[in-house]
């Protein structure tokens, strides 16, 4: 529900931009799906960094040097305490308003696209 309430709110926000400033035509779908893909970048990478696969990135350059990461043995016990602590992991709220946004003005593209030609 929340994604598509960015969707729609996104889309009709773009539309009330394009009135104020008098954008049409081609200028208007190309930075409306330039806008769009720059949202849904945001988005994936909001969901990229909740999932953990930076972790294992981290870890990697960790062990190839250890000077610039030290951390003190009770920190890194309690950050495996808590890692064994969460189980599910679901999507944020900046990751759902960011790829609801990305779709809606990518959707508002395609349509001023298929209106225009």
């Amino acid at each position: 529900m929340r994604f598509l309430a960015a969707g729609l709110l996104s889309a009709g926000a773009w539309k009330a931009y394009m009135l104020l400033f008098d954008i049409k035509g081609i200028e208007a779908i190309n930075q409306s799906f330039l806008l769009g893909l720059l949202f849904l970048v945001g988005g994936v990478g909001a969901i990229i960094s909740g999932t953990g696969f930076l972790h294992l990135l981290t870890k990697v350059v960790r062990a190839a040097n250890p000077v610039f990461f030290r951390k003190h043995y009770a920190v890194s016990a309690a950050e495996k305490e808590m890692a064994a602590s969460i189980k599910e992991r679901t999507l944020s709220n900046p990751a759902i308003f960011l790829l609801g946004i990305g779709t809606g003005l990518s959707v508002c593209s395609i349509l001023l696209l298929i209106l225009v030609y």
